[in-house]
């Protein structure tokens, strides 16, 4: 479905108009449940099997190590999008493991001065990684999940950055909110209705391979 599609069915199921739901504030729980449903996808799938197909590139970047330089900002990717988890750093053609924090050295573990073609590990600080080591030369790559594509008020025919298989359950969990907020008369046949969508995705998620087993963790607020 596109972005204008789900915009009408939502106010369909509403029985709303622009004046009553605007397309601002449409778009605004548009994205909010967007969020919601990358989160559900990732936490079916694991790390990395989904991106936004509107994103025009992948989920990592390269980056030149120059012998100076042991941080590496991961807040956003090149597009300025929000990345959510880094899941594995590379350099030199080397998966560097993840540390934990541990002992009384943080202070001196986190300020390196030693260099090294292949750091031992790096930090994740959260809007940044940090090597044990100054890596001297080569290059590090960085794989990540990231937010879907911001949806704007204006993107009409852009279809919505999710499985297709999801995009029902993203108009009635919007519409149920917003009969929810309002009392609406229909909210119990929307709960009811959201909840076929809901429990059609588990079994999705469930079947979709038959390689591996799948564990789906992400529970809804209000049983939905």
């Amino acid at each position: 479905m596109t972005i204008d599609e789900i915009r009408t069915k939502v106010r369909e199921i509403t029985n709303t108009t622009t004046a009553d739901y605007s397309d601002a504030s449409l778009v605004r729980d548009l994205n909010a449940e967007t969020v919601k449903e990358n989160t559900f996808i990732r936490a079916s799938r694991g790390p990395q099997e989904f991106d936004d197909p509107n994103q025009t590139d992948y989920s990592f970047e390269s980056a030149p190590l120059d012998g100076v330089n042991h941080t590496f900002d991961v807040q956003t990717d090149e597009h300025s999008e929000n990345i959510y988890a880094i899941q594995k750093v590379i350099v030199n053609g080397v998966d560097i493991p993840r540390l934990a924090f541990e002992g009384d050295n943080q202070d001196a573990v986190l300020d390196p001065t030693a260099t090294s073609q292949t750091p031992n590990g790096f930090f994740d600080l959260g809007k940044a990684i940090r090597f044990t080591e100054i890596p001297d030369s080569g290059t590090a790559t960085i794989y990540y999940d990231r937010q879907h594509h911001y949806i704007e008020t204006g993107d009409t025919s852009m279809e919505l950055g999710l499985p297709r298989a999801y995009h029902p359950k993203v108009c009635y969990s919007i519409a149920y909110n917003y009969a929810l907020d309002k009392m609406l008369p229909n909210l119990e046949s929307t709960r009811r209705r959201l909840q076929e969508e809901k429990t059609s995705l588990e079994w999705y998620e469930e079947n979709r391979r038959g390689d591996e087993a799948v564990v789906i963790t992400v529970e809804s607020p209000n049983g939905l």
